[in-house]
């Protein structure tokens, strides 16, 4: 009977650290055609006080640190409110020949394993008239059950930041994706990419790693996206950034 109950309790242990784990949940703020009724249009933008707007933003329980979480919680709604459309809805739908603005802004969980959570915070707009839109992602890592938003310090070994510029530029010289000002010269006419005092990319932690993502135009033309790159182990100062890629590690190689 005691052996019953040993493997009883031993088999609750992977629900138990799963159910610590943060809940996420994702809240839509705003989806739909909506007219601004104190926009002008003109016969070449017809359709310049439309927008086609999709925003939804994350609502987190679960944090031990219930201060933080009602701050972080707060933090995003406040962000979506901001970027909210103007007008009313417009109650059909628009033909495809029909240009109207376009506000999108949503959340991807890409991390929640209990100690870290991680998001891509996503957006796109395009004005009408313009020949295409924007898009992009941020990163934003979070200490699961504190409730902070980490840093670069709480990331990366700052230590060895010329090290990691360097790595960087190593590989953008062999990236076709890269502008070839920046390939050719190693960027030597720009400020380093991370140094002390800044850092000029977003940290995106996915379920391989940590990886440094450059935005849109930033080092590439429009045609090559996003552009990101896994940092080495190397560089990393967060002890379960480390731990997640051993694990990964061992997986690897047992198959």
């Amino acid at each position: 009977m005691k052996r019953v109950l040993a493997v009883g309790v031993i088999a609750l242990l992977p629900a138990l650290a799963m159910a610590e784990k943060p809940h996420v949940s994702m809240l839509h703020l705003q989806k739909g055609i909506f007219e601004d009724p104190e926009c002008e249009t003109d016969d070449d933008f017809p359709d310049a006080c439309l927008s086609d707007c999709d925003i939804s933003y994350p609502v987190v329980d679960g944090i031990e640190h219930m201060p933080n979480q009602k701050a972080l919680n707060k933090k995003w709604e406040q962000k979506g409110e901001q970027q909210r459309c103007a007008g009313r809805k417009v109650a059909v739908g628009l033909t495809a020949d029909r240009m109207p603005n376009v506000y999108k802004s949503n959340y991807d969980v890409l991390v929640n394993d209990g100690v870290l959570l991680s998001f891509a915070e996503n957006t796109y707009t395009y004005g009408t008239g313009a020949a295409h839109g924007i898009g992009g992602s941020e990163g934003v890592i979070i200490d699961a059950k504190m409730g902070k938003e980490l840093g670069t310090g709480d990331l990366l070994d700052m230590s060895k930041a010329n090290e990691l510029n360097e790595y960087l530029l190593d590989q953008m010289e062999k990236d076709e994706r890269v502008f070839d000002d920046i390939r050719e010269t190693r960027a030597k006419e720009y400020s380093p990419f991370i140094s002390d005092k800044n850092r000029e990319f977003t940290l995106m932690l996915k379920e391989d790693g940590l990886y440094a993502q450059f935005g849109v135009y930033q080092i590439g033309p429009y045609s090559s996206g996003e552009i990101d790159y896994l940092i080495p182990r190397e560089f990393i100062a967060h002890p379960h950034i480390l731990k997640r890629m051993d694990e990964k590690e061992q997986r690897d190689a047992q198959r």
